[in-house]
């Protein structure tokens, strides 16, 4: 492991730290899911410092802690992960912060409430 992969690593768990710590108080509800409005933040942050990999690595912890904490949900998931790789590949295609905040949102918005959405059903247990 050579040096460049250990500052990487060490701040996304910096990342994934204050994501945790702070998701009991940034968190509401909304319908069946819990809304963390930070995890954008983070997803578009990790990504431009470093690299669609890791930013989707810190969004799958992030998720898989809250959910254990009990403070988030499985659809949380989809979302962020989405969001956090198309965050990365966007800012490493447009150089520009404004490319990495799109891919977040189309990832999150679009691509991850699409997939999100049988999830949604299923754990629901929506006929809709």
């Amino acid at each position: 492991m050579n040096n460049v992969e250990l500052k990487r690593m060490t701040v996304t768990a910096i990342f994934i730290a204050i994501g945790v710590l702070l998701a009991p108080f940034v968190s509401f509800p909304f319908g069946g899911a819990r809304v963390f409005p930070l995890q954008h933040l983070i997803n578009v942050l990790l990504a431009v410092l470093v690299g669609w990999r890791y930013s989707t690595a810190g969004a799958f912890c992030i998720s898989s802690i809250r959910m254990a904490m009990g403070v988030g949900t499985v659809l949380a998931y989809p979302g962020s992960m989405i969001g956090a790789a198309l965050a990365g590949i966007f800012y490493k295609r447009t150089g520009s912060i404004w490319g990495a905040v799109a891919g977040e949102i189309i990832g999150t918005g679009l691509l991850g409430g699409l997939i999100a959405y049988p999830v949604a059903a299923f754990v629901l247990d929506s006929k809709a």
